[in-house]
C-alpha cells in the first residue's frame, strides 16, 4: 500500500495499524491474567463512567450555580447590577437611535472619541473608588449609649445572622465597637 505512493504519507496508514496492533497485544496481555469477576467489574465502571459521569457533572454544574446564586444574592450584588443596567438603559437607547440602530456604527464612534473615553473612564474610576466606602457603610446609623444589649443582640447577634448573613451583619455592626 505504501509502494503504491511512493511511501509518502506512510504514517497516515502506519502508525494506526501499529496503535492498533499494541492495543491487541496490551488487551490479549489483560485478558490472560484477568478474572471473570475483574472483567464484569470493569464492564460495569466503564458504563458508569459513560452514562453516570455526565449527569454527575450536571449535578455538580446545578449545585455549583445555586451557590453562587445564593451567594450574589447575600452579598446584595443584584440590587447593584439593577442600578447598572436600569442607568445603562437610557445610555443604550440613546447610542442605538443616534447611529442608525447599527452596532458597527456605534463602536466605530466610540473608538474615535478618546476625550470622552477618558473623561468616562475617570468618572468609573471615581465611582469604584467611592463605591467601596458607600458600600461597606451603607447600613450604618447613629446608635447612642442608650442601645440595651438585647437591642445589640437582635441587631449584631445570631438573629441578624439569619436575616442579612454573618458578613453584612459584622458590616453593619462594626460602628458599634466600644460603645458601652
Amino acid at each position: 500500500m505504501a509502494r503504491q505512493r511512493g511511501f509518502r504519507g506512510t504514517y497516515c496508514f502506519l502508525v494506526p495499524y501499529l496503535v492498533c496492533f499494541l492495543w491487541c497485544e496490551f488487551s490479549v496481555v489483560l485478558l490472560q491474567n484477568s478474572s471473570p469477576v475483574g472483567l464484569i467489574r470493569t464492564c460495569v465502571a466503564y458504563f458508569l463512567f459513560l452514562f453516570a459521569l455526565p449527569v454527575l457533572a450536571v449535578g455538580l454544574a446545578a449545585m455549583v450555580l445555586i451557590q453562587l446564586i445564593k451567594w450574589f444574592l447575600e452579598l446584595e450584588l443584584t440590587k447593584m447590577i439593577v442600578t447598572l443596567a436600569v442607568c445603562a438603559v437610557p445610555v443604550t437607547l440613546r447610542l442605538w437611535t443616534r447611529f442608525g440602530l447599527s452596532l458597527m456604527d456605534v463602536f466605530h464612534s466610540m473608538s474615535q472619541r478618546g476625550a470622552v473615553k477618558l473623561i468616562l473612564c475617570c468618572v468609573t474610576m471615581v465611582m469604584l473608588f467611592f463605591w467601596t466606602y458607600v458600600y461597606h457603610s451603607e447600613g450604618l446609623q447613629g446608635y447612642n449609649s442608650t442601645l440595651t444589649w438585647r437591642q445589640y443582640g437582635q441587631l449584631c447577634g445570631p438573629p441578624a445572622w439569619k436575616v442579612k448573613g454573618v458578613a453584612q451583619t459584622q458590616i453593619f455592626c462594626t460602628h458599634l465597637d466600644g460603645h458601652q
